[in-house]
């Protein structure tokens, strides 16, 4: 190959990835609809979406993630840090349709880091309809795969994390997952701050403790690496 030919190889590529890095869009948001049409519509690979610091209650029954990134170019999910302190999203004041953050089939590379969820629950108002089940979690990884969860803590809601058999390759790092169990004292299955079935998975370098009424970790997977872990 001559150099001439090369050198034109060389500066396409080039010209390529900035075009690739110019697409990438962030967004700031602050409300949850808001949210859920970026996710569900609107995200290409290597967005960012940015939640802004405060505390944020929740006002629907989940949210769907429908857009997936690529190895290179994962979507991210960002809370921004103030203070100190994380976004909180806060279920408190509704029935969560099985995950806050629900994550299905076939979606990939996703990354959700600098977030705090708390108070999430399926049927806290038994008397409100809509009513869902005793398991509710902070993030449903519901057949997804190569997702990351950083930085993030979760507290207080019926499951922390909950990966299905399906899901594969989920990567947990740097967080703080405690309290979490059903609150209600009727007939039910017990509840975790981990209950995962992924082909792969991945935990380290977190505080994991205090389940309130099952296991601290619990798995199913076929894979496992738990590693670092206080």
């Amino acid at each position: 190959m001559n150099t001439f030919y090369l050198g034109r190889l060389i500066l396409a590529a080039v010209a390529v990835l900035a075009v690739s890095s110019a697409a990438a869009e962030t967004y700031r948001v602050d409300n949850f609809q808001r949210l859920n049409y970026l996710v569900e519509e609107r995200l290409e690979p290597g967005d960012i979406v940015e939640i802004a610091p405060g505390h944020h209650y929740f006002d629907m029954d989940r949210i769907v993630f429908r857009r997936s990134g690529t190895p290179d170019a994962p979507i991210i999910i960002r809370g921004i840090v103030e203070d100190g302190k994380r976004p909180i999203i806060d279920g408190i004041l509704v029935n969560i349709q099985r995950g806050l953050f629900t994550i299905p089939q076939g979606v990939h590379d996703i990354v959700i880091e600098n977030l705090e969820f708390r108070n999430v629950a399926g049927r806290r108002y038994p008397d409100r309809v809509p009513r869902y089940g005793y398991n509710s979690t902070a993030i449903f990884l519901a057949g997804c795969h190569n997702i990351t969860i950083r930085n993030c803590v979760i507290h207080s809601c019926e499951d922390g994390l909950f990966a299905t058999r399906e899901a594969d390759c989920i990567l947990v790092e740097d967080s703080h997952i405690y309290n979490n169990g059903t609150e209600y004292t009727g007939p039910h299955n017990p509840t975790h701050n981990f209950y995962f079935n992924a082909r792969r998975q991945f935990v380290r370098n977190s505080y994991i403790h205090s389940a309130t009424e099952g296991e601290n970790f619990k798995s199913r997977g076929d894979s496992t690496i738990f590693a670092h872990n206080w």
